[in-house]
């Protein structure tokens, strides 16, 4: 295997038109710890670059002036006497993908750019680049020797490249394929707004089979399990469903699959469960075989390899528990009992006209003074019967119904009387900050802020709209003629959620912007996690490039405003300086700043 010490020093080539494109390439890159990279935007000169440097890996944008993608692996091509491109493919057409490893490439990123995308398949593509490099070296040495060899050779390189990849035992996928197809089926649900759920299917009775009648038989159980797995899998592909199956683990297989709703990912479970239930016979013995599942979705549950594992595998251990639900989601919400979904529906319907919603406001402080310069609207339902219940358990409900376009315009105009209000008691005058949903994000919402506005008497500069990443590119066209309409008005406009979606730099840089928030799962994981960290430097960099600001959300640990402090973050909003609390509460907060600093430390 390559060390990480020659990943890390690997040659790299960024070759992109646009220099927004190159320089957040770039940024990211050298921020997760790659040493040797290069850049250009102009693809005429790759070929002398190449010829000079080698590079272990070209990142190569595939429509360009002057020479497309394709032309330039064209050219490399007489220059590479191993016949390998090191080529990484940048497209946004998928047309472009097959044409692209038809013609040399070795693997392909998505335009617009998902930085654990990029990173991901760099990492992969640099293992085999230099684990290439190093069976050549071996093939070479041996063929000065022993040239009648080369076949023998030949045949272990494809068996160590087998071993890589595959189960020995099995010939299923291993964890480390896994890897590349959890990735590409992620790729297909975003394609058409699917979800990806990650099976993890666990054995726990193959231990006492090979306790009772041995290694042998354990054996042999395992590789007619996997081959129901694969029947199963052979029989999705009718449907044109591309499923895949894994060998996870001593005792347990992994299974990926994409559906349109989490309620077809559990008919999937019961599929599974189905095949592997009915007995099977080893040495005249008839064995069973007890299975659980769990089952962690994307996006629900995350995007991120380990996060996905790590939430199926606590799924896997509920379901063993339970004893009597053999499958088990990661989200408990998606559990419970369908009852409880249609009161709550029924009850959210009247919880407006009974003036049961509430909001709390979550401080947003600058990282740089420590004073409060801010708060976010979050929405509460005080339910008679089920006590204060959190956004979580409601939204995407209102969300699938419909009832998010009234609430979310209730919202609205109450932030803006209670900010008003804030402002007519002597308090500092801070903005609010709302959140739009994509069904509120249409052209009228332009009128609906403005009658909010009219109707509290707030000045527009004093409204903070936020929409996420996801939905302001939707639409690009239309999202940049609604929030020019908003600009236009005055309000503060900001990009929620930022680095979890796909942005187009092109059209970011045409959204009349004043504010990125970069999510609190790269937050998270500032400390500990090197991706995270370096997609985060990358994100404050290319936003203040663009003139915007940087809000982190989800900050808990002094560590994290520490780490955020260092890399020129501006502004912060979590757990370590507040919760999300009641308005009179932050009428506390505000009097209290007044007359004293309150903050909790600056950079």
């Amino acid at each position: 295997m390559a060390l990480p010490y020659d990943i890390r020093n690997a040659k790299i080539l960024i070759v992109d038109d646009i220099e927004s494109n190159v320089q957040l390439l770039f940024h990211l890159l050298t921020g997760a710890g790659y040493t040797s990279v290069d850049k250009t935007v102009d693809p005429r000169e790759v070929f002398d670059l190449y010829y000079e440097h080698r590079y272990d890996v070209i990142l190569l944008d595939l429509s360009m002036p002057y020479m497309t993608g394709f032309e330039v692996m064209e050219a490399l091509k007489t220059i590479e006497s191993e016949g390998y491109l090191p080529v990484l493919a940048i497209t946004a057409e998928p047309s472009h993908k097959h044409r692209a490893l038809q013609s040399g490439a070795k693997d392909f990123v998505t335009k617009p750019f998902d930085p654990v995308e990029v990173l991901t398949r760099l990492q992969n593509m640099l293992e085999i680049r230099l684990l290439h490099k190093q069976l050549r070296k071996y093939t070479e040495s041996l063929e000065v020797h022993v040239e009648e060899k080369t076949a023998s050779l030949h045949e272990s390189e494809r068996k160590m490249n087998y071993l890589l990849n595959f189960d020995a035992l099995t010939g299923l996928p291993n964890r480390i394929l896994l890897r590349d197809r959890i990735a590409r089926a992620q790729e297909i649900a975003g394609y058409g707004n699917a979800v990806m759920g990650f099976f993890l299917v666990d054995l726990r009775r193959l231990s006492l089979i090979r306790s009772s009648l041995g290694l042998k038989v354990e054996q042999s159980v395992i590789i007619m399990l996997a081959h129901r797995l694969m029947e199963w899998a052979k029989r999705a592909e009718l449907t044109k469903r591309e499923d895949s199956v894994a060998r996870f683990g001593d005792e347990s297989f992994g299974v990926v699959a994409v559906r349109d709703t989490p309620e077809e990912l559990a008919s999937v479970a019961g599929e599974i469960l189905t095949a592997l239930d009915t007995s099977f016979t080893v040495d005249e013995q008839e064995l069973h075989v007890e299975s659980s599942i769990g089952i962690s979705i994307c996006p629900n549950d995350g995007y991120d390899f380990d996060h996905l594992i790590q939430a199926a595998e606590v799924a896997a251990q509920r379901a063993v528990e339970s004893g009597s639900e053999r499958y088990q989601f990661y989200m408990p919400e998606l559990n419970q009992n369908a009852c409880e979904r249609l009161k709550i529906e029924n009850d959210l319907r009247h919880a407006l006209e009974r003036e049961e919603l509430l909001l709390h406001y979550q401080p947003q402080v600058d990282l740089k003074t420590g004073a409060v310069i801010g708060f976010e609207a979050l929405i509460r339902w005080q339910h008679p019967g089920m006590g204060l219940i959190p956004p979580g358990r409601f939204i995407g409900l209102a969300e699938d119904t419909g009832l998010i376009v009234p609430i979310g315009d209730w919202v609205m105009r109450e932030a803006c009387r209670q900010n008003k209000a804030w402002q007519d008691a002597g308090l500092p005058i801070v903005p609010i900050a709302v959140n739009l949903s994509a069904k509120q994000f249409v052209p009228d919402i332009v009128d609906k802020v403005r009658e909010a506005l009219l109707a509290s008497q707030l000045e527009s500069h004093y409204l903070e709209l936020e929409l996420t990443e996801s939905l302001s590119m939707e639409n690009p066209e239309s999202t940049v003629q609604i929030l020019r309409q908003l600009k236009t008005m005055g309000v503060y406009l900001s990009i929620d959620d930022f680095g979890t979606g796909y942005s187009n730099l092109t059209y970011l840089k045409r959204f009349p912007l004043d504010k990125l928030k970069l999510d609190q799962s790269f937050v998270s994981e500032l400390s500990h996690n090197n991706d995270d960290l370096a997609i985060s430097r990358a994100i404050i960099s290319m936003a203040h490039s663009l003139r915007l600001r940087v809000i982190a959300e989800g900050v808990e640990t002094e560590v994290q405003r520490e780490i955020l402090c260092d890399n020129d973050c501006d502004e912060m909003q979590g757990y370590l300086f507040s919760r999300p609390i009641p308005h009179a509460e932050c009428e506390v907060l505000l009097r209290a700043q007044m007359k004293t600093f309150i903050h909790v430390g600056e950079c």
